[in-house]
This record gives C-alpha cells, sequence and structure tokens, in this order.
C-alpha cells in the first residue's frame, strides 16, 4: 500500500485530521487492495478514473482499443482526402492539357483540299496508331480516344472520329462513377451521328445525355440547360418546332436562374426561340430574343466574330418581316460577307438561311440581288 495518503492520516498532528478509528484506517487498507478509491485522497477525477481502470482492465482496453481504431481510421482517412485531392489534381491538369490540344485544332477549317486539315490528319492518324499499340490503362486509354476523336470531328474526318468516340465510350469507367464526362462524350457522338445524317441514333444519344446531366448536376443546372439546348437545336432541325419550342424555353428558364445575364451560352436557347418565331412569321415574338443575344455576343466576342454576324443575319430576317426591306437587305448581305469564309455547322446554317431570305426577297422585288441568291 502506498504511505502517501494513509500514513500521512495516521500521523497527522490535528486530530480532525487523522483517522477516527483504527477502523477507518484498515478499511481503507481494504480500499486500496480492491482498487477502489481511499478516503483519505481527494476524490479528483483523475484519481478515481486510474483507480476504475485498475478495477476493470477489460473494459478499459476495450476503450483504449475503441479510440485507438478511431484515431487510426481517421488518420487513414486524412491520407485518403490528401491523396484524392492530389489525383484531382493531377486530373484537372491532365484534362487542361488535353482540352488544350482540341483547342489548337478549333481553327483549323474542314475540307479535303485544306492543307492544315491535311498536316492535322497525318498528325492524328500517327497517334491514334500509336494508340492502338499502346497497353495503357482502359481509362486513360478512354480519354486519349476520345480526345482525338473530338479532333477528328472538328476537322470534318467524321469516318476515322466516330470508331474512336464509340471505343472511348465502350472503355469508360460506368456512367455512374463519372456522370459528367460520361455526359459530354454522349453529347460528342450525338453530334457525331447528326453529322452523319444518323438522326435517330442521335436524338436517342442527345434525350441520353440530357438524361445523365440531370442525374448528376439536379434538374436546374445549367448544364442541364446547355443539354436542353442541344436537344432542342436536333428537334428543331428535325422540323418538329412545338417540341422544340418547349426544350428551348426550358433551358432559357434555368439559364436565367443560374447564370449570369451576360454568360455566352445563354445566347443559343434565345436565338433557337428567335428562328423558331420567324418560321412561324412572327417577329413581335423574336425581337426580344435577338435583341438580348445580340448583347450578349456583342460583349462576349469581338466586333467582326462571325457569332455576331449569324445573330445579325436573324435581326435582317426580322426586319424584312417587319417590311423594311432596304435595312433587312443590308444586314442580311453585311452577314454573308462575314460568314462566307467560315467553315462551321452552324456557319453554314446561317450563311444558308440569309440566302433563301434574300433569294425571297429578290422574287419578291425582281431585282436588286446577284443571281445567285435569287436562285
Amino acid at each position: 500500500m502506498s504511505p502517501s495518503c494513509s500514513t500521512l492520516v495516521s500521523l497527522a498532528k490535528s486530530p480532525q485530521r487523522r483517522y477516527a478509528s483504527a477502523r477507518d484506517l484498515a478499511d481503507d487498507v481494504e480500499r486500496y487492495l480492491a482498487s477502489v478509491p481511499l478516503a483519505a485522497r481527494p476524490d479528483s477525477l483523475l484519481y478515481r478514473t486510474g483507480k476504475w481502470t485498475r478495477r476493470h482492465p477489460a473494459a478499459t482496453l476495450a476503450i483504449a482499443l475503441a479510440v485507438l481504431w478511431a484515431l487510426t481510421m481517421s488518420w487513414q482517412r486524412h491520407l485518403l482526402r490528401l491523396e484524392r485531392d492530389h489525383v484531382a489534381s493531377e486530373r484537372a491538369s491532365a484534362e487542361a492539357a488535353l482540352d488544350f490540344l482540341v483547342e489548337v485544332f478549333d481553327g483549323t477549317a474542314p475540307g479535303p483540299d485544306n492543307p492544315e486539315r491535311t498536316a492535322a490528319q497525318g498528325v492524328l492518324d500517327r497517334a491514334a496508331a500509336r494508340l492502338a499499340e499502346e497497353d495503357t490503362q482502359p481509362a486513360l486509354q478512354a480519354k486519349l480516344r476520345q480526345t482525338l476523336g473530338r479532333i477528328y470531328y472538328q476537322i470534318g474526318v467524321f469516318d476515322r472520329a466516330q470508331p474512336l468516340l464509340e471505343q472511348a465510350l465502350a472503355g469508360r469507367p460506368a456512367a455512374a462513377e463519372s456522370p459528367l464526362e460520361h455526359a459530354r462524350l454522349v453529347t460528342q457522338l450525338a453530334e457525331l451521328r447528326f453529322r452523319q445524317g444518323r438522326i435517330t441514333d442521335a436524338e436517342t444519344l442527345h434525350r441520353q445525355a440530357l438524361g445523365l446531366r440531370r442525374d448528376a448536376d439536379g434538374a436546374d443546372h445549367p448544364a442541364v440547360a446547355d443539354a436542353l439546348n442541344n436537344q432542342g437545336s436536333l428537334t428543331y432541325r428535325a422540323g418538329d418546332l412545338d417540341a422544340a419550342e418547349g426544350l428551348f424555353q426550358r433551358a432559357v428558364e434555368i439559364a436565367s436562374a443560374a447564370r449570369p445575364p451576360d454568360h455566352p451560352n445563354f445566347a443559343f436557347p434565345l436565338l433557337g426561340l428567335a428562328r423558331i418565331a420567324l418560321d412561324r412569321r412572327q417577329p413581335d415574338a423574336a425581337r426580344v430574343p435577338i435583341e438580348r443575344a445580340l448583347e450578349i455576343r456583342r460583349a462576349a466576342l469581338p466586333a467582326d466574330h462571325w457569332r455576331i454576324a449569324e445573330v445579325e443575319a436573324l435581326l435582317g430576317e426580322y426586319t424584312l418581316q417587319l417590311g423594311d426591306l432596304n435595312q433587312g437587305r443590308a444586314l442580311l448581305q453585311a452577314s454573308l460577307t462575314a460568314l462566307e469564309s467560315v467553315e462551321s455547322g452552324s456557319a453554314k446554317r446561317a450563311r444558308m438561311r440569309a440566302q433563301l431570305n434574300l433569294g425571297r426577297l429578290c422574287r419578291q422585288e425582281r431585282h436588286g440581288c446577284p443571281r445567285l441568291d435569287c436562285d
């Protein structure tokens, strides 16, 4: 028995501080042997805890192991979080590098006679052949195929883009593991299908991409507005104006709530609504979407950018429908000049629409337009 407390109490000068009887001293001895707190010692929390652990060694060991397990798991989670952040950072860097590579080829105009396209295709062909021989991780290989497929698509080599995008889709992780990337890939394949004239396949893929976006981001996310616009554009080109109008309107509603009013993507569904109104010969309904889209693009793009000319062509059509033939003709002709050398599919469609409107004007007036526009 430790003499620190009981002995000092036994020998204390003051009677009030000594044990009242030998029985009290014997009781404290028994308490000590039983690992119970002594009456002679102050009843501190640390002291009582120490005595409890001696009386219950098994429970003490269990608690200690539980605390150690909790600390270990907490540390492992911390390490996993650090590793996950590092992996995410590395992945973001890789994604940025691949996106930069796609942007490098973005200015390469499609067309078999374009020397830039010929040179680009040679580089891509060698890269695709090298990739086919490499034994890389499936996820990485799928991402590289997706990147090469996107570039082939941009330069107009659809027959090479198709197998790469299809293989990338088959080789990607399950959609549930990376729904956003899966949705982007499905959208790219849908756009390719449309350019190949496979409209039904394109519609199916666009609907799938829209569902993936909704599941991943929620129904009111800006990315869902983009997917709705894509679906609306395809539906419009297929001739279903009512369905396309609903898709564009919903895209505008989401974008209005989730994006700044001058966001560049805001212009796309607005132009979709404007085209539908003009097709129905309802210029009053087209005015606000055209004005807003033109304001957005003039704020975001250089003055000579073809995307501005695309809107100004619709403005010319709107002006014609209001009856101002001279101003409408001037806007359409200026837009055609700006769109003339642009090989983008959207630019080609805008150019064709402007030519058709000038043709209608020529047939109405029977003068003032080149023969090409009157055909």
